[in-house]
């Protein structure tokens, strides 16, 4: 399955714009940033039946909150940016500091992280990545 993930620095005072800037480039290239993520079986990722354009994609989007540590509390922030933007991709947050993730921010994100579709790499004999 492809699909998107979407790298906010929510410490950045220009990420709204930022993230918009990168939505319109993506829509300019006929790529939409989907925050439905279909059933296994299901074509992600392809136009869907009837649409005008055959060869738009849509791609399910993950996004990821990244540098929360530069914040007083990353969840409170993500929210807020999520109801600012109006945004209902899956969402959490990441400390690049101290390597932390967490999906408490949305719900469903931890079954996106678990599901074997979602990991790039194929885990060896030891089970480790």
């Amino acid at each position: 399955m492809d699909a998107a993930l979407l790298i906010v620095d929510l410490s950045d005072p220009a990420c709204l714009e930022q993230v918009e800037t990168v939505r319109t480039i993506l829509r300019e290239r006929r790529v939409t940033l989907a925050d439905r993520w279909e059933p296994a079986g299901e074509s992600a990722g392809v136009a869907a039946e009837g649409a005008e354009d055959p060869f738009a994609l849509q791609l399910p989007t993950l996004l990821v909150a990244n540098k929360v540590e530069c914040l007083a509390d990353g969840d409170a922030e993500l929210r807020a940016f999520l109801e600012i933007t109006g945004l209902r991709y899956p969402a959490l947050t990441v400390s690049a500091a101290t390597v932390q993730a967490s999906a408490r921010s949305a719900p469903g994100c931890s079954a996106i992280l678990a599901s074997p579709a979602s990991h790039s790499k194929q885990e060896g004999a030891d089970g480790n990545l």
